[in-house]
């Protein structure tokens, strides 16, 4: 028997007004060793599913339907890294607005998910962010970021969330919307 899986995740995507004001920042950041996150790839993940059977998504659906979570603002400011060496890592803006509430929405996908077994993510680690870019073999830039002056990307209410199906090729990764979530 064939099972088809899926790379899925959860994600609240972004409007076109901040999707603007990161990508002219992003073109401070250009540089050899630095990859820049295309705008098409740009949201905020909530929850990584990793492969998941057809049968698994079409179950799930249903279940984060059920999140009755309520519209909130976010705003981003400021950047941000993970180091994963001296010269790889990923650069982000932070969320700086209502941080809290994504952090409930995450938690609440987390605890639906969970009792199926699809997930099994510590939501103490959750540290909502937008990532701009990777760093393959750059050590300079770690020293732009630090002192970089304040940044504001603008804010705007988050309505919704989705689930995406994520497709890798050596062109990059590409994404398809599944389903939407709508708050209230």
């Amino acid at each position: 028997m064939y099972v088809l899986y899926m790379r899925a995740f959860l994600s609240v995507d972004l409007p076109n007004n901040i999707i603007k004001n990161i990508l002219t920042f992003q073109n401070t950041l250009r540089m050899p060793g630095v990859k820049i996150i295309p705008s098409l790839q740009l949201h905020i993940t909530l929850a990584f599913l990793g492969e998941l059977e057809k049968e698994q998504i079409d179950f799930i659906i249903p279940k984060l339907f059920e999140i009755n979570k309520t519209k909130f603002n976010l705003s981003f400011e400021n950047m941000g890294y993970f180091k994963r060496s001296n010269t790889e890592g990923v650069i982000f803006i932070n969320v700086a607005e209502n941080k809290e509430s994504i952090i409930e929405l995450n938690r609440a996908i987390i605890s639906k998910l969970e009792l199926f077994q699809i997930i099994k993510t510590d939501t103490n680690t959750f540290i909502p962010h937008l990532t701009i870019a990777r760093v393959k073999d750059n050590k300079k830039i770690w020293e732009i970021i630090d002192y970089e002056k304040p940044l504001s990307f603008g804010s705007f209410t988050v309505e919704s969330f989705k689930l995406k199906k994520s497709t890798l090729s050596k062109e990059g990764p590409t994404y398809q919307d599944l389903a939407i979530f709508p708050l209230i």
